[in-house]
């Protein structure tokens, strides 16, 4: 979708969802601070992440930046997707070890360590933010409070990804795949909750081919065996004999 002097873009792979603004511009792409072309001095790699602003004939008409709070599974599909779409990415994460991977395996994104001095710096310049912040078992922390969503440039995008558990930001509340974006704070909203739905079929494939030898484990052999052969089953165990075994789950319902 696109207008005068803005372009928007959706991309999503399985978990991973961005959306991206663009504003009015020459086609600038920027790469940890270097241009494209020092930065992949390959022909081949810089088509891969041009091409999708070829086809719709923008190459040369916007630019772009993005924001991921994150470097999970799904914050690291979405960078994925944003650098394909030609988006200047930055991933804020807490593991350093998950930061060098990141560097690593990514060196068409940015990293830094995940505090608010760094997402205060950022907030004025960013188009899109998405938020893949998860603790498991537990509620999500509030890392993006109102005060610094005003911060943002009107239009700007919000995605929170960590909706299902509460969400990351002051002003997120969950919404559903009919009705799925509110405004606040002059920022679009995109917080539904179970956003894999989007596509239910390829969703249930990905999760049963993980799930499944659980499955199998637990009904070949009941529960307390099927934790001794398999010590990871133990972790995902919230209730037992009528109590909750889960101290997350009981830090986040004030149990």
């Amino acid at each position: 979708m696109a207008s005068a002097d803005k372009t928007y873009a959706t991309g999503k792979r399985k978990l991973a969802i961005c959306r991206a603004w663009g504003h009015s511009g020459s086609g600038q792409i920027t790469v940890n601070g270097k241009s494209i072309e020092s930065y992949f001095p390959r022909a081949t790699h810089r088509a891969m992440i041009t091409y999708p602003l070829e086809i719709t004939n923008l190459l040369d008409k916007i630019d772009i930046k993005a924001t991921i709070l994150g470097g999970g599974t799904s914050g690291v599909n979405a960078a994925r997707m944003a650098v394909g779409l030609g988006a200047d990415v930055t991933i804020l994460e807490v593991d350093l070890e998950r930061m060098r991977f990141l560097d690593i395996t990514m060196p068409g994104a940015n990293t830094l360590y995940s505090n608010e001095a760094h997402l205060q710096e950022l907030m004025p310049s960013i188009d899109l933010l998405i938020g893949a912040v998860l603790v498991p078992g537990a509620k999500a922390p509030k890392l993006i409070t109102r005060e610094m969503l005003r911060k943002m440039r009107p239009g700007s995008v919000l995605v929170d990804i960590a909706i299902d558990q509460g969400g990351c930001v002051e002003t997120s509340r969950p919404t559903t795949h009919l009705d799925p974006i509110f405004v606040e704070e002059e920022i679009i909203h995109y917080c539904v909750a179970n956003m894999p739905a989007a596509y239910a079929r390829t969703a249930t494939q990905a999760l049963t081919n993980i799930t499944y030898r659980y499955v199998q484990l637990l009904a070949d052999h009941g529960l307390e065996k099927a934790c001794e052969k398999q010590a990871a089953l133990r972790g995902g165990i919230n209730t037992r004999d009528g109590k909750l075994t889960c101290a997350a789950v009981a830090e986040a319902h004030g149990m």
